[in-house]
């Protein structure tokens, strides 16, 4: 294979990762901004049962009458988990179960806290946990990490234990 053909071969790879991230950023904050309307018409419906609840204590109301509101309130929780685990799946992470910190699905060890776990499958991922867009994405070029003692796993530098094996690793 000739240097040009190579070159542009990798012209090309680069520029379809390039595509990919774009695509996965715009997904992500149109996700974002969904989320933020639904959170403003939880915080109407947040005012107008205040109002309600402030007018049934002036006249005497049972609460019964707010039954429709937390319901709606209750809807646009779940709408907006929705739309934040769509999130992490676009950013292939899952929340750690024991500190809350946002890792790395393949992860087998919470790199902050330590926490030994098996992540679930990213949202819209084959059998193997991985979709074809995880398979492009790399991000050891763009972070400064550090290597594992025991397994040999590269990981972020601000990690305190190893997503592989939950080593913990050297400052």
């Amino acid at each position: 294979m000739s240097f040009l053909e190579e070159f542009g071969k990798k012209v090309s790879a680069t520029a379809n990762t390039a595509t990919s991230k774009t695509r996965d950023f715009a997904a992500q904050k149109k996700l974002e901004s969904e989320i933020h309307g639904l959170k403003n018409s939880k915080k109407a419906y947040f005012t107008r049962i205040g109002e309600m609840i402030y007018e049934a204590e002036l006249s005497g109301l049972a609460p019964a009458q707010y039954e429709e509101i937390i319901d709606a309130i209750k809807g646009l929780d779940e709408k907006i988990a929705e739309k934040n685990d769509q999130i992490r799946a676009l950013k292939e992470q899952v929340a750690c179960p024991r500190c809350g910190k946002m890792i790395p699905m393949q992860a087998q060890f919470c790199p902050y806290c330590g926490e030994s776990f098996i992540p679930m499958p990213a949202y819209g991922a084959d059998e193997t946990g991985k979709g074809t867009v995880a398979e492009e994405k790399s991000t050891a070029e763009e972070m400064p990490q550090k290597t594992c003692p025991v397994c040999g796993n590269r990981t972020e530098a601000e990690n305190r234990f190893c997503p592989a094996c939950g080593t913990k690793l050297e400052d």
